[in-house]
């Protein structure tokens, strides 16, 4: 049995039941004049076969990590960063949603400081659109996601969904449909809202989503619905947009 062998099977089973090994270093020999001071000198041997061990190991050689894609997209106003920013904080994730599409539509990109939220935020099933924050994070941002198993998820197309093939779709489909919406499948989700027959949680739910994903030319009929949720969201909608159109400050 190795010396090393030796000492952990004496802390395993305790120096009262099996005494220390002979050979102490002459230093922690002293130590071992009573049954708690052997347990030290059992400990410090053992601190000192560790090191021992860790210094003897020979270094091994890795080969060299991939060199990151380079970023060929700009990034977002530093405004429209920081509205990001609170979005992922409060998990407004159809909020994050409009901001993404607004921002690609741009051609632009989330900042490096974002990726780590975005991306824990886009792994969640219940997450922002995946395609929407690939192509917001641009190649490099893509690398970054790669090297973590639990974001492999967000680098995976998820399935398309579509507009119902029915001429007048049915009003819980719509509310599900993702955006941007045509003008057609916004004009039949507010036809629903003005025959007033839907469940009121129905009918709130379809404004929501009219607000969050149809053409801005629905807006003031939007703003004119008798739902708050929907006002406050087509509200937020209109800053996300304004936080792009802010130019940056140049720094004095």
């Amino acid at each position: 049995m190795s010396a090393w062998e030796e000492v952990v099977t004496t802390a395993l089973l305790g120096t009262d039941r099996r005494r220390p090994p002979d050979e102490l270093p002459p230093a922690v020999a002293r130590l071992a004049t009573g049954e708690h001071d052997a347990a030290r000198a059992v400990l410090a041997v053992a601190a000192g076969l560790a090191v021992r061990r860790l210094a003897g190991a020979r270094p091994t050689r890795a080969p060299a990590p991939d060199a990151a894609p380079r970023q060929t997209i700009d990034f977002a106003p530093e405004g429209a960063q920081r509205l990001l920013a609170l979005l992922l904080e409060e998990r407004q994730t159809a909020l994050v949603d409009v901001w993404l599409r607004h921002c690609t539509d741009r051609g632009l990109g989330v900042r490096p400081r974002l990726w780590c939220s975005l991306a824990t935020a886009a792994a969640s099933p219940r997450g922002p659109d995946r395609h929407l924050v690939r192509e917001a994070l641009g190649a490099r941002g893509r690398a970054f996601l790669a090297l973590r198993p639990e974001w492999a998820v967000v680098l995976r197309p998820p399935g398309s969904r579509t507009v119902p093939a029915a001429a007048e779709p049915d009003p819980a489909e719509l509310s599900a449909l993702p955006g941007p919406w045509s003008e057609a499948v916004a004009a039949a989700a507010l036809r629903h809202l003005d025959d007033g027959e839907l469940p009121l949680s129905q009918a709130r739910a379809l404004a929501v989503a009219l607000a969050l994903r149809a053409p801005l030319t629905f807006r003031d009929d939007v703003q004119r619905m008798p739902f708050p949720d929907a006002v406050r969201a087509m509200s937020a909608r209109l800053e996300i947009i304004r936080s792009f159109d802010v130019p940056e400050q140049e720094s004095p």
